[in-house]
């Protein structure tokens, strides 16, 4: 197993294009709305091999700044345990952020991570009060994951 830092290593920007899911969430319709810019990313406890992924979880959880969580999973109709890395406060999403403009998300996830970062800057420099701002986080949240309509793969033009 590649035990070198996360930080200096392009390994967990593919783990994430793989695995890991940004999110807006808490919209009501209301401006004074909580709202919750995430990243998670959730991984059995013990993967097909056999092998505990507590240790690297906990270390992915330091990294980001935010708790390991244990939850059960439910999937095909068959449970697990799993542990779960959300970041969803400033710091914790800064982090995440800084990474990716060192290693790069290669697949579709990176023009949801692009709608994550946009969301993440307006919600914490308060602009989300705006109704305009407002309905811009909006429009991000419904451009995301399962919902995103557009593709644009200019981001891959660099590794031509």
């Amino acid at each position: 197993l590649d035990n070198s830092v996360l930080s200096n290593n392009a390994w967990l920007a593919g783990f994430i294009d793989s695995d890991g899911n940004f999110s807006i969430k808490g919209f009501t319709g209301n401006i004074r709305t909580h709202i919750a810019v995430q990243f998670y990313l959730s991984q059995r406890k013990i993967d097909i091999s056999g092998i505990s992924l507590g240790e690297f979880m906990f270390k992915l959880s330091e990294f980001l700044g935010c708790n390991l969580k244990s939850r059960t999973v439910k999937l095909n109709n068959t449970e697990f345990e799993a542990f779960t890395v959300t970041t969803s406060n400033k710091d914790s999403n800064q982090i995440l952020i800084d990474y990716f403009y060192n290693f790069h998300l290669l697949t579709s996830k990176y023009l949801d991570f692009k709608c994550f970062e946009r969301a993440n800057y307006l919600y914490f420099n308060k602009l989300h009060r705006d109704a305009i701002f407002f309905e811009e986080i909006k429009l991000l949240k419904s451009s995301m994951n399962s919902s995103r309509a557009e593709f644009n793969w200019d981001h891959l033009k660099q590794y031509e």
